[in-house]
């Protein structure tokens, strides 16, 4: 079983600092139109989502045969995974569990390498020269990337894609955290052959339990993808958000400034701590890494204070002195930079 981020004790009054969603709630016609949604709940939803995804589609400006819905952006990956029968994946580590998981189910082998230089960011020159080493069918990046938060130029993008396609290799570019991001999604860059690019909505719409993702690829691979898909794995409430697409858009734009002004606040009292290092990200989370005390014991330490964090020691290549940190509300983040306070106080003392 994967290890993921999630506060899972028993104690209701627990900040979670561990997920990385948007902690504001829906607006009023959201919640509005999923409560009518109530009333239809005795209908069948739409079998693959189609028509949802052509909403979604001429939104972004997309052609709705490069696009597919998903429940969630992990279906997506495992419906990928085993739709294509790579033999070989390349996974650029650190990164998200699951991808791991879905190619080794599908029966690819799975090479994970370590590819961060000193500054935490994917290091694309060391990526490209894995390439002409050994053989690989696809390769998987996170950008930006969960742990780091580091992202990938649109240009540098751009001259590893041309490496890939030379070599006839598959890109897998999940940008579940773009919205978060100033960077430039790659789909706005119109080339999807041999390209498979994966958003999530449940993070910048704070509505995980909802699941609700979507892929876009040349149409061949989503013509694939819809063979293989199992029916109606969209339910009535996910596939009606996209009725407003427009209000969910500018509710994202709002959340992102929010979080933006907060992560600047958050990373202006965290790097004064000698305790630890903490990275600036282009995420809605910050990076961070102990210097004497594990990651484990400051988790602990601010549990007992009513705040939860995520350990980065499951994610390949990392140790137990890394940390992640979501940024959540004004009123929960300045409660949790007085909680790290005092526990930096508490383990001084005990070192």
């Amino acid at each position: 079983m994967n290890k993921h981020g999630g506060y899972t004790g028993e104690s209701e009054h627990i900040k979670d600092h561990s997920i990385n969603i948007n902690p504001f709630k829906l607006p009023s016609e959201i919640r509005n139109l999923i409560y009518r949604k109530i009333d239809v709940l005795g209908n069948y939803p739409e079998v693959d989502g189609k028509k949802a995804a052509k909403l979604l589609a001429d939104h972004i400006g997309l052609e709705s045969k490069n696009m597919i819905l998903g429940n969630g952006a992990t279906e997506l990956i495992y419906l990928f995974a085993r739709t294509m029968k790579f033999s070989r994946a390349l996974i650029v580590e650190p990164t998200f569990s699951e991808y791991r998981r879905a190619f080794k189910l599908a029966g690819t082998e799975v090479c994970r390498k370590y590819l961060l230089n000193e500054k935490y960011e994917i290091s694309i020159e060391n990526l490209i020269s894995l390439l002409y080493e050994d053989n690989y069918d696809v390769v998987v990046i996170c950008r930006p990337n969960n742990p780091t938060g580091k992202g990938i130029e649109i240009e540098t993008l751009k001259i590893l894609i041309n490496k890939l396609k030379e070599r006839n290799i598959w890109l897998f570019l999940d940008e579940s955290f773009i919205e978060f991001s100033d960077s430039e999604s790659f789909l706005n860059n119109g080339d999807l052959d041999k390209v498979f690019i994966l958003h999530s909505m449940t993070k910048i719409y704070g509505v995980p339990g909802l699941r609700l993702g979507y892929g876009a690829s040349n149409e061949e691979c989503i013509e694939k993808l819809y063979v293989n898909k199992e029916p109606w794995t969209l339910n009535t409430f996910a596939l009606s958000l996209l009725e407003e697409i427009e209000t969910l858009e500018a509710f994202g734009k709002n959340t992102k400034e929010q979080i933006k002004s907060q992560k600047n606040m958050v990373l202006g009292e965290l790097v004064k701590f000698d305790e630890f290092e903490i990275f600036e990200t282009e995420t809605n989370f910050l990076f961070g890494k102990m210097k004497h005390n594990t990651s484990i014991e400051f988790q602990k330490a601010l549990l007992e204070k009513g705040y939860y964090i995520r350990t980065c020691e499951e994610f390949f290549g990392l140790d137990e002195s890394f940390f992640r940190i979501a940024i959540r509300t004004e009123s929960e983040n300045k409660g949790l930079i007085k909680a790290i306070r005092e526990c930096m106080e508490e383990l001084k003392c005990q070192n």
